[in-house]
């Protein structure tokens, strides 16, 4: 792979290097069994403030707009707002 004008590319942000401890830790195999369909693309969602849950929560990136709207009022609300 290669970056800008075929130049290195650095990877320096705070959700890869997350992962990079867990995946030498456990496998790939095991990261990539995190998602059903195989893409391995997680996303960290972080809820603060005044909300019933505040935390980091992660889920697969292809996941819609509904279902990360679902997430993120489970943990402001502890339920499910429609």
């Amino acid at each position: 792979m290669a970056g800008l004008y075929g130049a290195p590319t650095a990877v320096n942000n705070v959700e890869t290097l997350a992962n990079v401890p867990i995946i030498l830790l456990r496998g790939a195999e095991w990261y990539a069994a995190l998602d059903p369909r195989r893409t391995a693309a997680r996303k960290l969602y972080c809820v603060s403030g005044h909300v019933e849950k505040p935390g980091v929560y992660e889920t697969s990136m292809e996941n819609d707009a509904a279902a990360v709207d679902s997430l993120i009022s489970q943990a402001a609300f502890a339920t499910v707002v429609r």
